[in-house]
């Protein structure tokens, strides 16, 4: 099994230089040719709630995520704390294909002989409580059900 990741590129805006590095990834031969593809969360710099603008913003990157579903490769999004709470736009947009997995939280995972644990990393400095604090927040129920339905877009 061949799995390619790749984390924190923080796509700010179209067409930026992390835009470009995005899909200079999802485009390479070794991405191509993997069996799964482990997007490691802070894909994008600042995504919060499941706003469809997003992916219209974006649409080039979501479109090679796309093709990498077509082309059945499995595509793992893992929940970062720059974009989350983006589950429901992202099932959506990939008509709940089975290949698509969004994670809140990390897994293991069984590769050969060795047991993987893949995650974002932001829980990596677990004595900072006010990170702690910040991450109960904004995984809350409460403030997933304000982004999603008392924010407007623009606002976010």
């Amino acid at each position: 099994m061949v799995i390619c990741s790749i984390s924190d590129v923080h796509i700010k805006k179209p067409g930026d230089e992390a835009t470009k590095l995005m899909l200079t990834f999802l485009a390479h031969s070794e991405v191509q040719n993997a069996d799964e593809i482990f997007l490691l969360g802070d894909v994008f710099d600042a995504i919060f709630g499941n706003y469809h603008q997003y992916i219209e913003k974006h649409q080039k990157v979501f479109d090679a995520f796309k093709a990498l579903l077509k082309a059945n490769k499995t595509v793992r999004f893992f929940e970062g704390n720059h974009d989350f709470n983006f589950e429901r736009a992202l099932k959506n947009f990939f008509n709940n294909d089975p290949k698509f997995h969004y994670h809140h939280e990390g897994i293991y995972k069984q590769v050969g002989d060795h047991k993987i644990y893949f995650h974002h990393g932001d829980i990596v400095d677990h004595q900072n409580q006010a990170f702690k604090r910040w991450k109960r927040i904004y995984t809350s129920k409460g403030f997933r059900f304000f982004v999603d339905r008392m924010l407007n877009f623009k606002l976010v």
